[in-house]
């Protein structure tokens, strides 16, 4: 078990998808839930406010150099 999954929410006026980690990690682009559906949109942007209410300030000193 992880306390983290980094999720992939990607969402515009009337669609929204999320996306999960693969086994690597990364975002799997080719497995995700993907909906028109108002009821599924709706809670894409709660889970996005959920997740930027609970952020913290930006701190650029955290990043890591490629």
């Amino acid at each position: 078990m992880i306390t983290d999954v980094p999720t992939t929410l990607i969402l515009n006026e009337k669609e929204a998808c999320v996306m999960f980690p693969g086994i690597d990690g990364e975002s799997d682009i080719t497995e995700m839930f993907y909906s028109k559906d108002p009821m599924f949109h709706e809670w894409c942007l709660d889970y996005f406010r959920y997740c930027w209410h609970g952020s913290d300030v930006f701190q650029e000193s955290k990043l890591k150099e490629v």
